[in-house]
């Protein structure tokens, strides 16, 4: 019993110090494992410190880049071609139902035949691309949830308020 006793014991005292020892360092760690053997602060050939590739230089060692003309931009309004004389129209989609929808068909046929989803939810698992479309109809509160994968529709169900 011993023999399993004191080496667990010892094993759970050493990770508890080095747990604690990574979890609360101290300002003196970075010295020790210098002078252990790590070359963290100095160079190879042992001189100053290295500066980090990630410090941003100074400003007045900063490149300055000079404009031709340094005068104000002219502020454009944005441009909106509407057709004269038409108004927008709405294009309406038929709402649908489950048993319209058939297993196989491409994503590209749903979207044209019954629009964009009011809600699209897509996902990877298991090296297959899984598309929800969720559409809802508004007059009755019906919604039908098309499952798509791999871009070819998988089920579709239809729901009541």
């Amino acid at each position: 019993m011993r023999r399993v006793i004191y080496p667990v014991l010892t094993l759970v005292i050493v990770l508890l110090v080095a747990t604690g020892l990574f979890v609360f360092r101290q300002s003196w760690l970075p010295e020790v494992t210098a002078r252990i053997g790590g070359t963290a602060a100095t160079d190879s050939r042992g001189g100053a410190d290295r500066t980090s590739p990630f410090v941003k230089a100074a400003k007045d060692n900063a490149v300055k880049h000079s404009t031709a003309v340094d005068r104000p931009m002219p502020q454009q309004e944005p441009v909106v071609s509407e057709p004269a004389g038409q108004p927008a129209t709405q294009v309406s989609y038929p709402f649908p139902e489950a048993s319209e929808v058939l297993a196989g068909t491409q994503k590209t046929a749903i979207l044209a035949t019954f629009g964009p989803p009011e809600v699209m939810v897509t996902g990877a698992d298991f090296g297959r691309l899984n598309q929800k479309f969720v559409y809802r109809d508004k007059s009755t509160g019906r919604k039908t949830i098309i499952s798509v994968v791999n871009g070819n529709v998988a089920s579709a169900q239809t729901y009541a308020q």
